[in-house]
């Protein structure tokens, strides 16, 4: 006996669960694809604003990348006067924030449309953010707005790791960049 449920546009087939999450699968990627396309639904305005972001965010990148390895000579220093310390990473968390003229934005609120953590382990890093890459997932895409585009890998985040439409990331107006050393100590077998 077949048993079926229907949720949207999703028939869900109980007797044969393999079958439902192939079907579920293919859903969420379609929904994954339409959010990445649905920028021709954007003005040109918007899709102006889009890459003066990714300008910014690459800068930001770069910005961020001297601080860390400031931090990092900093905590390696520290760690050399402190000899029962072993620096172990840093914690970097970026944070995008509702821009004030959003009418959503709130005063008395935090107002984070998302988070990014990132971990960093010495200076010499050639991955991810200021690999000097193009993270643009729509190269390629024939006759697509944004095919020629470069995009640092803080912009791809945004857009292809995360949930949010491009109207969400079109409603950021402000970004931070919060640091935290973690130590390790290491001890020494007692017997």
């Amino acid at each position: 006996m077949s048993m079926f449920m229907e949720k949207g546009n999703i028939k869900y087939n109980f007797s044969d669960p393999l079958e439902d999450l192939k079907r579920i699968r293919k859903t969420k990627e379609l929904k994954k694809i339409k959010s990445i396309h649905n920028i021709w639904l954007l003005t040109d305005e918007e899709i102006h604003k889009i890459r003066l972001l990714n300008v910014f965010l690459t800068g930001f990148e770069k910005e961020l990348k001297t601080n860390v390895v400031q931090v990092m000579q900093n905590s390696k220093e520290y760690c050399h006067i402190h000899k029962d310390l072993i620096f172990d990473e840093v914690e970097v968390t970026i944070g995008f924030y509702l821009d004030k003229n959003d009418p959503e934005y709130l005063e008395d609120m935090d107002n984070v449309i998302l988070e990014i953590h990132d971990y960093f382990y010495d200076e010499t890093w050639d991955y991810g953010i200021v690999d000097n890459n193009c993270h643009n997932v729509l190269v390629n895409k024939e006759g697509h707005v944004m095919e020629q585009d470069k995009h640092c890998r803080l912009m791809h985040v945004l857009y292809d790791d995360t949930n949010l439409s491009w109207d969400e990331i079109l409603r950021i107006g402000a970004i931070t960049m919060e640091y935290q050393v973690l130590y390790k100590t290491q001890f020494t077998k007692i017997f």
